[in-house]
């Protein structure tokens, strides 16, 4: 129709007046495919009768097919799925129906055709004389892609329900931003859920909503808590026989969550302040989905500072041991945005810090987890490199922050709600540094409480764009601080790991000035508002520590991350 997609464009798509598509006030979603080997295809044909019961039709994946969708666009008809984990038959995606005809094969596949076999009864369906059909086409474990060229980026498998909360977990090789599964075994719906929408980490204590759509039926989205990604693949926490049946069987297609090394400072990192917006705009803007951000709330009054995660669809006080504070619905559409944060709720406050922050490999990393409470507990992430800091909560329970730091090593640790110094602590990481694919915790309550659930934040060096490092402070005499940068320091979280001291948050959007003069600055561990004093200064290729400043004490250590200017 002419009011629908209305064209295709370089950066995204056009829509007419449609209301399907575009309805006035209504929140709609769009996931968008591009045509690649590997990943996904799309073939059209006019059927022609012929092929003595079968037609076969070239594709350009160039590897393993993994499912095909097929709909007649010239006349009224099912859609029919084919699935390499099905041993036969066919699937309706308009139909919640289990395997139709599982004693025939109706599709086979090769690297670059698919033959379709029909007989009277579905002649239709496929290749009816004159009428026209579409085909989807969809990859399985191709591993061409990522900056090594050895990763795949999109899976279509099977498993089986157990009827369990504790449901079985399934091993992808990659973490997921979208699933779309059925039960072959069960007339249930097809389900739908993707990480922009939100299909977060729930938790034991926190009303985390997933957000799913079901294809077969046209009802608005709905609610639920059953499926959740992990590092290495997803999740299931419900008993029900949409996801989990008692020895059902289940296909998925799952496509892999961006992970792209970043290039510049732009793709990872945003400071904004409350706007007043209208219709679908984020308050606060960045040039990316927004994976965490630290907020505070009013910086001129008293107010907790803020860990916001998409993962966890919550929020934490670093200045308090509490559990998190779920967000709700509400939260979920906050994260809905390819360009910045939350929804138009309220008017502009120019005292409304966000500081927020994209997942991107070598850069920071966002891993949420439950512990088991036994010493060499070993968690996956997705850093790529070994973090050189990771600041860890209990999503569930009364207990201090606990970070580690490369300088210090793992043996120690810090508490971030805390002006404690680094102190000795096995039992926190088990002794273990961590490596370019996961860390390693102890038994402390900390970070391993047996049954709770967990949020670990995970920094790394990336050379031009972020620097975790440390130095050694000289007195009353100025410090240079050289972070590899060029254009100087957008945001610095700084802590004393020699003496008692405070986590000092500094920016360039609140002012680094230049050296020996005021800037700024706030504290995670406390709720003061914001103070003023002579910290930091100017330095393109990082910053200064002015001389007799709270950061420059003596001949004390002091760890830090900085984010470069963009």
């Amino acid at each position: 129709g002419s009011g629908s997609l209305t064209s295709f464009n370089t950066d995204g798509f056009s829509l007419g007046d449609f209301s399907y598509e575009n309805r006035n006030g209504q929140d709609h979603v769009a996931w968008t495919f591009r045509k690649a080997p590997g990943f996904f295809d799309i073939v059209t044909w006019t059927g022609d009768a012929s092929g003595a019961g079968s037609r076969t039709l070239s594709h350009s994946l160039g590897g393993t097919v993994g499912a095909i969708f097929v709909k007649c666009t010239s006349h009224s008809a099912d859609w029919m799925v084919w699935h390499r984990s099905l041993s036969g038959g066919y699937l309706n995606l308009n139909s919640p129906v289990t395997t139709q005809d599982p004693s025939n094969t109706y599709v086979s596949a090769t690297n670059s055709d698919f033959t379709i076999t029909y007989d009277g009864s579905y002649f239709n369906y496929w290749n009816g004389s004159g009428r026209t059909y579409v085909a989807y086409i969809f990859a399985h474990d191709d591993a061409k892609f990522g900056t090594n060229g050895d990763e795949s980026i999109i899976k279509c498998g099977i498993y089986t329900g157990n009827a369990s909360n504790d449901g079985p977990e399934i091993d992808l090789g990659f973490e997921p931003q979208f699933l779309l599964y059925k039960n072959i075994d069960q007339a249930t719906n097809w389900e739908m859920i993707d990480t922009m929408r939100g299909m977060p980490n729930p938790g034991t204590t926190s009303s985390n909503y997933m957000k799913l759509l079901r294809p077969n039926t046209s009802d608005a989205e709905g609610t639920d808590f059953s499926t959740y990604p992990t590092p290495t693949g997803f999740k299931i926490t419900n008993n029900g026989g949409s996801n989990n049946g008692t020895n059902n069987e289940y296909i998925y297609i799952a496509i892999r969550r961006p992970h792209k090394p970043a290039t510049v400072v732009s793709d990872v990192f945003a400071i904004d302040t409350k706007s007043a917006v209208s219709g679908n705009t984020p308050q606060y803007t960045s040039n990316f989905p927004v994976d965490f951000a630290i907020r505070r709330n009013n910086i001129t009054s008293q107010d907790s500072p803020e860990f916001i995660t998409r993962l966890t669809n919550a929020l934490q006080y670093t200045n308090k041991t509490d559990p998190e504070y779920s967000g709700g619905t509400s939260f979920l559409e906050s994260f809905a945005y390819n360009n910045g944060w939350a929804n138009a709720a309220s008017g502009a406050d120019s005292n409304d810090y966000l500081w927020m922050f994209k997942r991107s490999p070598g850069f920071f990393d966002v891993v949420t987890y439950m512990g088991n409470g036994s010493s060499g507990h070993t968690i996956s992430h997705n850093l790529g490199i070994a973090p050189e800091l990771m600041i860890v909560k209990n999503r569930d329970d009364y207990y201090n922050w606990r970070t580690y730091d490369s300088t210090n090593g793992a043996t120690n640790n810090m508490y971030l709600n805390s002006t404690s110094n680094s102190v000795a602590d096995a039992a926190a990481w088990n002794n273990t540094a961590p490596t370019d694919t996961q860390f390693t915790l102890g038994s402390s309550v900390g970070t391993n409480r047996s049954g709770q659930n967990y949020a670990a934040y995970l920094f790394a060096t990336l050379p031009g764009i972020s620097k975790v490092g440390s130095y050694t402070a000289a007195g009353a005499g100025a410090k240079a601080i050289d972070c590899g940068f060029t254009n100087g320091t957008a945001f610095l979280l700084v802590k004393n790991a020699s003496s008692s001291s405070d986590w000092y948050l500094l920016d360039s959007q609140r002012g680094i000035n230049a050296y020996n003069e005021t800037e700024p600055y706030l504290i995670l561990n406390n709720n003061t508002s914001e103070q003023t004093a002579n910290m930091i200064g100017y330095k393109n290729t990082g910053f200064m520590v002015n001389g007799s400043s709270p950061l420059n004490n003596g001949n004390d250590t002091y760890i830090f991350l900085a984010i470069a200017n963009p």
